[in-house]
């Protein structure tokens, strides 16, 4: 599959994980076959859900890159993971990181240097949400993960020396590895009262975790607020 993105309303853009035979340069191929079309989002979102438990706390590796394979069958996502990249250093490091696999998938095994496991891929949500009865605030699901992104900002502040809550490491601070890193920290940098909606489920409909890291964040708390609480 390649990469692959569109723009919507707003000229806001969309990714997407797309069959070689479907992209404009394949499609009108005789021998062409039924491909498949992901939202990069909801792929990348069951990865990190499913395996946000696989690398303990302490060890600073980043999940994606060590990822070297994904494979969609049905409804479950196949992922091929680099131990070297995420286990400790210790004699024990690849088995206590396939202990951890085995808890969020039995048949979890280590073959050649590489972790094999697979995570559930949740149904496509399509159509419109309709305003719930507590005001339109996200769903339970939705609720949990934007409580997840600001726990994983945080998280990934600490470990680079950035922290708000922890002022005397800024002296050794480190740039953050990837992009992805660089995209979550930011929610942890916003606004308090945003930052505690988030936390406790208080935050409006249209809030969504695609939505929070897609907004370009102002530096200024005020204008933080006028793009977090306005209409879908």
């Amino acid at each position: 599959m390649s990469v692959s993105f569109s723009y919507g309303r707003g000229k806001k853009m969309y990714r997407y994980y797309i069959s070689d035979c479907l992209l404009p340069r394949t499609a009108n191929i005789p021998t062409n076959r039924e491909g498949q079309r992901f939202s990069a989002s909801r792929i990348e979102r069951a990865i990190s859900t499913g395996l946000k438990d696989l690398i303990v706390d302490q060890h600073d590796a980043d999940l994606f890159d060590a990822i070297t394979k994904v494979t969609a069958l049905g409804d479950r996502l196949f992922v091929e993971i680099d131990v070297e990249q995420i286990a400790d250093d210790s004699a024990l490091g690849a088995t206590r990181l396939l202990r951890r696999a085995e808890l969020i998938d039995a048949d979890a095994k280590i073959d050649d240097g590489r972790l094999h496991l697979s995570v559930p891929l949740p149904p496509d949500r399509r159509g419109r949400t309709k305003a719930s009865p507590d005001k339109g605030m996200a769903s339970t699901e939705i609720k949990a993960d934007l409580a997840a992104l600001v726990r994983t900002a945080h998280l990934r502040l600490d470990e680079i020396g950035a922290s708000p809550m922890a002022t005397s490491g800024h002296a050794n601070m480190k740039a953050p590895a990837t992009d992805w890193i660089r995209q979550r920290i930011i929610i942890g940098l916003l606004a308090p009262d945003i930052q505690r909606a988030l936390l406790t489920g208080a935050a409006p409909g249209h809030v969504t975790p695609e939505w929070m890291l897609a907004q370009e964040w102002p530096f200024d708390w005020g204008a933080q607020r006028a793009i977090f609480e306005k209409a879908a």
